[in-house]
């Protein structure tokens, strides 16, 4: 019977939490998940979105790092599958000996073998992908490049953001991952090589890649925006200071002057020119040690109009 599979579930975010909801239901579930890190002003030790929910419905978990401890609770435990949903980390060899490359599978938010990586999501919007997607792959050494199960495309909207894309891809790679489990069981699943001469590398998002200019392209500014919604948002130098800035859209005109010349001011924004002779429309802001305040709170606690130069 379906529900005597056995699964060792590896996952660390809120992404992850998408993925076992589902498996819970229908399969035996051990949860890996790490350790409790040190979050906020007082850093105090705070548990991840995995092991909140684990606790929330009493699934069996272990939260801890060391791989040694991780690799004798598996073996006790004896899974059937071992499933990896944002875990954020490479396993071990040791730990993927546990069980036949078949029987370990990630869910990765691409289409493998574009975007392989630690920001498949990020990277996509980065590079005006019009479409991604979610593939099923099994885990082996080498990062993403297993063989595919099932994938799936999905559209990338003008406005999708990491956040709303990742989940838009989490949740179908839920629905993806439990037909690919019901696959191998029963014998009709098919295990394709990845075509090498496609891949692309997502590398790993930095603090500084959030920084922008108003010498670029207003789309440019605003896709960083939506890649780096959840982190690091994306930063500049206005009058000196480094602000943050959480929310942005591109008005449909063109202005003659000076990149970084305040062109419009209204009840929920002010619009900057940018290199390309565009605006782009701030809507949420943040100056250093203060909240987040309207695009028109903003300007007036600066005193900037229409005309006044930002840089």
């Amino acid at each position: 019977m379906i529900s005597d599979i056995k699964i060792v579930f590896f996952g660390n975010s809120d992404l992850s939490v998408l993925v076992l909801e589902n498996l819970i239901n229908l399969f035996q579930c051990f949860v890996i998940t790490s350790q409790d890190k040190p979050a906020g002003r007082g850093l105090e030790l705070k548990p991840n979105a995995v092991k909140n929910f684990c606790v929330q419905n009493k699934i069996s978990f272990l939260d801890t790092d060391d791989w040694e401890k991780i690799y004798y609770a598996i073996c006790d435990f004896k899974p059937d599958f071992m499933i990896v949903a944002s875990y954020g980390k490479i396993i071990p060899k040791k730990i993927l000996s546990i069980l036949d490359q078949k029987r370990r599978l990630n869910v990765h938010p691409s289409l493998l073998p574009r975007w392989r990586g630690p920001a498949p999501v990020q990277w996509a919007i980065l590079s005006q992908d019009e479409k991604t997607g979610v593939t099923i792959c099994t885990v082996d050494e080498k990062v993403d490049s297993g063989y595919i199960v099932l994938q799936q495309e999905v559209k990338i909207s003008n406005e999708d953001t990491y956040l709303t894309l990742s989940r838009r891809l989490f949740e179908l790679g839920s629905e993806l991952l439990i037909k690919s489990i019901q696959d191998i069981i029963s014998g009709r699943a098919k295990f394709l090589d990845q075509d090498e001469s496609l891949a692309t590398w997502a590398r790993a998002i930095k603090k500084e890649d959030g920084f922008f200019s108003f010498q670029e392209r207003s789309q440019d500014i605003h896709r960083k925006m939506r890649a780096f919604y959840v982190w690091p948002k994306i930063f500049t130098k206005i009058k000196g200071e480094t602000v943050k800035v959480y929310e942005t859209f591109l008005p449909d005109f063109d202005f003659d002057g000076k990149p970084g010349t305040i062109v419009k001011i209204n009840e929920e924004s002010f619009w900057v020119l940018c290199g390309d002779k565009k605006p782009i429309a701030i809507k949420k802001i943040q100056r250093p040690g203060r909240k987040v305040v309207s695009g028109k709170d903003f300007v007036n606690g600066l005193r900037l109009e229409i005309g006044d130069s930002v840089i």
